[in-house]
């Protein structure tokens, strides 16, 4: 049996991107579902995205081909360009699931938990959460879940 790791938008190839007011990006997918995302953080990451800030520029985002990313290239060129896993990736992030191993860490330590209470707080093995820590396997979206449900708890909780 294959195991998935994260839920159909993760794959799902994206039928139309409109700018949503300042560096916002809003993503219909082909499974119906609409993503507004907030593009800031990698733009800030990145020296040469800085020209997608000037007033115009977001707004010209396109389709790239099959689906698969956006982009912001005139006459044929598709750079800048984000692929459809970083943009869902981002969502995520910006709703609190620690879907990668940089975020996951960040979680951990932010919550001043060793490796092994966070896989105890979750429900995993401490070596798999080193192994998603090191990026050595995919993060699976519930591990993302139980994280936030580790949060909300803990709010309830004080």
């Amino acid at each position: 049996m294959k195991r998935v790791a994260y839920p159909d938008t993760a794959h799902a190839r994206i039928i139309e991107a409109t700018a949503d007011g300042g560096t916002v990006l809003r993503i219909v997918w082909e499974n119906g579902h609409t993503s507004a995302i907030d593009l800031s953080p990698w733009i800030d990451a990145h020296a040469d995205l800085a020209g997608l800030r000037a007033r115009g520029v977001f707004a010209r985002v396109q389709v790239g081909e099959f689906g698969g990313f956006v982009h912001w290239g005139e006459d044929g060129d598709e750079e800048p360009a984000i692929d459809g896993l970083h943009l869902w990736l981002m969502e995520q992030w910006q709703r609190g699931l620690p879907l990668t191993p940089g975020t996951l860490k960040r979680w951990r330590e932010s919550r001043g938990l060793t490796l092994e209470q966070a896989a105890n707080a979750t429900g995993i093995s401490r070596r798999q959460w080193a192994y998603y820590e090191a990026g050595q396997t995919v993060i699976p979206y519930g591990l993302g879940l139980a994280c936030k449900g580790y949060d909300a708890l803990r709010e309830e909780a004080a």
